[in-house]
């Protein structure tokens, strides 16, 4: 690229900004929880319309030790118009930024002389990390030793991708040294029946995956060999766990936030605190059986599978296209084709200027927080010159 990717501006805002950002995410990542049952309780034929891979659905139901459908997760907002945050997507499966929000933020913040609003998160973080390795089984005997070990915490991605060798290794650098960790490229794994198997002849008792689950299920070894569904199948058999678990990825699809906002417009299943907070938060959201009640507003269509934006098309009150976000280079982003979409009331940012290595450039922001379980936990913001955000975005530190 040729700017470098953190702005050269660090924004400022007042505390009460990121109370309400977080108490937010609390409170829709509980909505999301509960909806989540409804959708797992659902026949084949609505997680077909929701496009979720048939291969997926046997693993979408399984109960895991830590009682929750997502460890880490990300919420992204917008603010428009009205100062009013509105939710635009949750990153369940594989939360990317955790370097810039967990380290990169409390350094820009030092830097400035300000205040880091995430002073407290890297150690939820740490906490997260810590209670995962307990609630696994967090010891076996090696085979043919008779020695207690404990089985290992194991990180993976593909190493060859610098930004999730880098988000890798980062998590893995939380865990505490109490903890046995090991860090295996996702070219290297390897299994057998009984789970996924280390050099040293141990076991994983946990595998941290940044790889997408939509697209883990269909991996092929070189020799043919299903890597993808026979590493969820052992996760069935409990032989370890899973982070994200793979129940995440239905909070990860976009199409979720469709069936959300349809039992809210049910008037039944959730109560009324619950109901105020989707108003407030969330944007209307349809499939293309009903967009037509998107009309009369400006609107977005979105690919249920679709990353950094790619193929988003935003449409005026009338329905007409005014444009569509094509990444230039298709390879840049690996994503699972997408046989549906989600129709959306589109949400006018508020304008910001923000500086640059090739100066100031007015634009768009995105606002997140990251979910350690069920806790919010640090902020994190990016800038676009485009009104929908993807790969050209600059990362921008948010201190107090």
């Amino acid at each position: 690229y040729e700017d470098r990717y953190p702005a050269r501006t660090v924004l400022t805002k007042p505390d009460s900004f990121y109370w309400e950002l977080r108490e937010a995410s609390r409170a829709l990542l509980a909505i999301f929880t509960k909806a989540l049952r409804v959708f797992q309780k659902c026949p084949d034929e609505f997680m077909r319309l929701m496009d979720m891979p048939e291969k997926l659905r046997p693993y979408l139901d399984i109960a895991n030790k830590m009682g929750c459908p997502v460890y880490l997760s990300r919420f992204d907002f917008v603010l428009d118009t009205n100062g009013q945050f509105k939710c635009v997507e949750l990153n369940a499966d594989t939360p990317c930024a955790v370097v810039e929000a967990y380290y990169g933020n409390g350094v820009a913040a030092d830097y400035v002389r300000h205040r880091d609003p995430n002073a407290a998160a890297l150690p939820q973080l740490q906490s997260l990390l810590a209670g995962l390795a307990q609630a696994d089984c967090p010891f076996t005997y090696r085979p043919g030793s008779g020695v207690l070990q404990q089985r290992p915490f194991v990180f993976s991605c593909f190493h060859d991708y610098i930004e999730d060798l880098a988000t890798t290794k980062f998590l893995m650098r939380q865990l505490s040294e109490k903890w046995a960790s090991s860090f295996v490229s996702f070219y290297d794994l390897a299994i057998d029946r009984q789970g996924i198997l280390l050099p040293d002849g141990r076991h994983a008792g946990i595998l941290y995956r940044l790889h997408p689950l939509e697209l883990l299920v269909d991996e092929i070894a070189e020799d043919g060999y299903p890597l993808g569904t026979e590493l969820l199948e052992l996760y069935k058999q409990a032989k370890f766990m899973m982070f994200n678990p793979p129940e995440s990825i239905i909070l990860q699809c976009k199409g979720f936030q469709a069936l959300v906002w349809g039992l809210y417009e049910q008037q039944q299943f959730f109560d009324s605190k619950e109901r105020a907070i989707i108003e407030k938060y969330m944007l209307p959201s349809y499939f293309v059986e009903n967009r037509q009640k998107l009309l009369g507003a400006p609107y977005i269509r979105k690919p249920i599978w679709g990353r950094e934006g790619n193929g988003i098309t935003l449409y005026d009150a009338q329905g007409q296209k005014l444009l569509q976000k094509k990444l230039a280079e298709p390879n840049e982003v690996v994503e699972r084709h997408s046989c549906t979409e989600l129709y959306q009331r589109f949400a006018e940012s508020e304008c910001v200027s923000i500086d640059t290595d090739s100066g100031i450039q007015e634009g768009c922001m995105t606002y997140s927080c990251f979910m350690t379980a069920s806790e919010p936990s640090a902020v994190y913001s990016r800038f676009s010159p485009d009104k929908i955000c993807g790969i050209e975005s600059y990362w921008v530190p948010l201190v107090e």
